[in-house]
């Protein structure tokens, strides 16, 4: 039995979350026991984590100026207390701080690095490189940016993300058709991601006045929380769009929503994989995409979705040029959902954590465990690319 530590900075909604619940909720508990310890408590994770019966320990429940220190005392007194086996840690905190106790404590760790490097804190890929004699592997959806960090190639394990999207596939088998004439309530275009800077929801809704131009009855929902909400509040009135744009809040299901739209837009300016896009991937949505310096990312263009420029302009034109044509979006959607549906593969996934587990707590080379892509990507992976 294998006794897994999941260190992660927050239980807020984000993909990072989403893989934890995962993780926790399909390794097989029989070989492999999990505890997960955040560093704060405010999430709608911690629920989620305890109703599945898995334990759960808040570092700081409280607000506290000595925020690092009392974290890392914290931290290194619950880690020598028990007696787990392997570290798994997420997001830069979690590595930042796990990583010189599991060294002290002479405890294996392996780091999900789910964000590219252009992305803050700008420490955190240095670190990587600094760290990487302390920890046995870094998993990764694509390995360039550590390479060119000077990481060892041996240290770098190439594994998709764990996602559920067995409700999104039931959203496409729902789909009756790509609506050619939405009639009175008009077409509706879906957002989803933080309300964040990075995020690009300044572009949709900027963007929108063309829309409506076009399409008049056309409704842009935003799904999502974050401190931008004010300001982007503040927008979407100056620019007299309260009729048409809709900001939803967080939404912890968005099968409705996905059932509702005919487009899903990921304006994300910085930003390695999006969970959530693949989630709407999933479920047949058409997905227009910034075409953004994010080197490894799933939209591929006239194929898996369509991609533009970062700026209003184009993003307005791709919305009406999709809207004005239900066949390609059709296209996109169905070859969208195929991709997803043929190449994905939870249980392969979670197959390939319990071995890189199992690796290094028996200390063995993960130089020896080939990444999870050169075991089951022989054949041809429609998201590739360089393949397009």
């Amino acid at each position: 039995m294998i006794r897994l530590l999941l260190v992660i900075d927050h239980l807020g909604g984000g993909g990072a979350q989403e893989i934890v619940f995962q993780l926790c909720k399909r390794l097989h508990r029989d070989s492999i026991e999990t505890t997960v310890l955040s560093f704060r408590s405010e999430g709608l994770y911690l629920q989620k984590l305890q109703e599945l019966g898995v334990r759960v320990h808040v570092l700081l429940p409280e607000r506290n100026v000595f925020l690092i220190a009392l974290l890392f005392f914290r931290l290194f007194k619950f880690i020598r207390r028990q007696d787990f086996d392997v570290v798994h840690t997420f997001l830069p905190g979690g590595l930042l701080l796990t990583a010189p106790i599991t060294r002290l404590r002479d405890i294996p760790i392996v780091h999900s690095v789910l964000s590219i490097r252009n992305q803050p804190p700008g420490w955190y890929f240095p670190l990587m490189q600094i760290y990487q004699s302390i920890v046995s592997a870094y998993i990764v959806i694509q390995e360039q940016e550590l390479k060119d960090q000077h990481v060892s190639p041996g240290r770098i394990k190439i594994a998709e993300v764990l996602m559920d999207f067995e409700k999104a596939y039931a959203v496409h088998g729902s789909r009756k058709s790509y609506r050619e004439d939405p009639g009175p309530q008009g077409f509706i275009v879906l957002s989803a991601a933080r309300l964040h800077l990075d995020k690009g929801h300044d572009f949709a809704i900027r963007a929108w006045p063309n829309v409506l131009a076009r399409h008049p009855t056309a409704r842009l929902w935003i799904a999502g929380s974050g401190r931008q909400e004010t300001r982007l509040r503040a927008l979407v009135q100056e620019l007299d769009l309260q009729n048409s744009v809709e900001l939803l809040g967080y939404q912890d299901h968005l099968e409705q929503a996905f059932s509702m739209s005919d487009l899903f837009l990921r304006t994300s300016l910085n930003e390695g994989v999006k969970l959530v896009t693949l989630l709407a991937m999933a479920a047949g949505m058409a997905i227009i995409a910034f075409r953004t310096i994010v080197p490894k990312d799933y939209i591929t263009h006239d194929y898996t979705g369509w991609t533009v420029p970062v700026d209003e302009r184009s993003l307005a034109d791709a919305i009406i040029l999709l809207l004005d044509s239900p066949d390609l979006r059709k296209k996109l959607g169905s070859q969208a959902h195929t991709s997803m549906e043929s190449y994905y593969d939870a249980e392969r996934i979670v197959h390939y954590h319990e071995r890189l587990y199992q690796a290094v707590y028996m200390r063995q080379s993960t130089d020896l465990l080939p990444s999870m892509r050169d075991q089951v990507w022989p054949v041809y992976n429609p998201f590739v690319e360089s393949q397009s």
